[in-house]
């Protein structure tokens, strides 16, 4: 077995040039000017020819971040480099690190430093051209190279049959140290370039950035993940601000419209001014009663009497005279005016003429009369309950309804003004507060629904007696 090894020298001294290439290699050498992608220093291994093809090893030196290649007359460039290519026709060599030991042997000890000079940051060629041999200096270093490849420093064998060459720009890059003879195997012979670097990563090292990769990518969605539920919950909050906003205003909205109310209602000046005011109208009240009593006394006989409510339950008889009944219910209207702002009423009460309050008084008391008031010299209060054992519940009695005027069937509410009404001639009403105030007896009188729950009709129709209860409460 013969195997023909020679070692061509190119590179970039000025401009592209080779040393040892045969003329139909130069073209093909070439190509190494214009990979401007390359970086560092590797060994591309390689196959070219027809039926007996010829292996190629290149050593490859390309500039770095930390070293850059200067061709003579000081320009550079990434395209810059040094090659050192081992040429084995009739053979090859599996020994991978073998081969990447003894190009890296001869560029160290027979073209650094004699080709190329060499500082820490750069390679510059002393040469503008190759093609002299530089005096020598390439044939010497290819001498060194062959003397070490005769010496055994790499195994050499035949080709196998089958052997491809290898397209242009088809290459599978590994770890030097990772790299054996089923990695050449596997791609150069089958027409693949093998590139080997002490400096490429690892498999255990890709592995490991692929699973960084993996882990970053994970880390990345769960975060965007959690960037979404955030701005979910944001836009959450702040609808549930806004409608918590929104709540407060219509809230705010009611508390103000309350207090125009209450300040409506709210009758002006202190309690002490309306007390005052209570007493000079109570004054000026039973003037007027008297100056009535007086006249009642020289016209109707009806008013002078008085007159008692029973209580079958108790057995006692409460006397009332007529006028503390009407100076307690006068005082009583007057103080419920004054109190609920009700103004009008009072002074149309005090302002009446006497004729007409002598005429209601008499009226007052017949209709009392009608509705179990007896005649009596003693003096009541009006305040005692009315005997409930001999009126029977009833709404409606022979076609006669029951009622209060301004009440018709809806609600009554605690503090509200309404009127009694009698609805057949003949009858007479009591309205009455649960718990015993007698409130009024009359017909047609405006009254307050109590504070209480309950209000009792009372009324007295053909002789009979009939009640009817019905249910006050507060207004929303």
């Amino acid at each position: 077995m013969v195997i023909d090894a020679k070692l061509i020298v190119h590179g970039t001294p000025l401009g592209h040039d080779t040393w040892n290439a045969r003329p139909d290699e130069k073209t093909y050498i070439e190509g190494f000017y214009s990979n401007s992608r390359a970086r560092g220093t590797y060994l591309r291994i390689e196959t070219r020819g027809g039926a007996e093809p010829v292996v190629y090893y290149h050593y490859l030196v390309y500039a770095t971040d930390g070293q850059k290649v200067i061709e003579q007359k000081g320009r550079t460039s990434d395209a810059h480099y040094v090659g050192l290519t081992l040429r084995l026709e009739g053979g090859f060599s599996d020994d991978v690190q073998g081969v990447y030991r003894l190009l890296e042997s001869v560029f160290e000890t027979r073209i650094a430093g004699k080709l190329l000079e060499r500082t820490p940051s750069a390679l510059k060629y002393r040469v503008a051209t190759l093609a002299d041999g530089c005096n020598g200096a390439l044939k010497e270093a290819e001498n060194y190279m062959m003397s070490l490849i005769n010496s055994g420093f790499i195994r050499l064998s035949g080709l196998p049959a089958g052997t491809s060459s290898t397209p242009n720009g088809t290459a599978v890059e590994s770890n030097l140290y990772e790299a054996g003879v089923e990695a050449l195997a596997h791609n150069v012979l089958k027409g693949t370039a093998l590139l080997l670097s002490p400096h490429f990563t690892t498999k255990r090292e890709r592995a490991a950035g692929k699973a960084a990769q993996e882990a970053a990518a994970r880390m990345q969605a769960d975060c965007a993940q959690k960037v979404q539920q955030a701005q979910q919950a944001e836009t959450k909050a702040s609808e549930k601000a806004q409608r918590l906003e929104s709540e407060l205003s219509r809230t705010k909205k009611e508390k103000d419209d309350l207090q125009r109310q209450l300040q409506t209602r709210t009758p002006k000046g202190s309690v002490g001014d309306r007390i005052d005011e209570v007493k000079r109208e109570l004054v000026k009240l039973t003037a007027s009663v008297q100056a009535l009593q007086q006249k009642a006394d020289g016209q109707s006989p009806v008013v002078k009497n008085s007159y008692s409510l029973h209580n079958s339950n108790s057995g006692s008889e409460k006397k009332y005279s007529l006028q503390s009944c009407l100076v307690s219910l006068f005082a009583v209207l007057l103080l419920l005016a004054l109190i609920f702002g009700g103004g009008y009423l009072l002074r149309s009460c005090i302002g009446c003429s006497s004729d007409k309050a002598l005429a209601d008084t008499t009226q007052v008391a017949e209709r009392t009369g009608d509705a179990g008031l007896q005649n009596d010299s003693t003096t009541t209060t009006g305040n005692e309950a009315v005997d409930d054992s001999k009126w029977e519940e009833a709404k409606e009695v022979d076609g006669k309804v029951l009622d209060i005027k301004s009440y018709q069937g809806g609600e009554l509410h605690i503090n509200e003004t309404y009127t009694v009404s009698a609805k057949e001639k003949g009858s007479s009403l009591v309205w009455k507060v649960s718990g015993g105030k007698l409130e009024s007896t009359n017909n047609d009188a405006a009254v307050f629904a109590p504070s209480g729950s309950e209000v009792v009709i009372y009324c007295e129709i053909n002789g009979k007696a009939y009640k009817r209860t019905l249910k006050a409460k507060q207004k929303e």
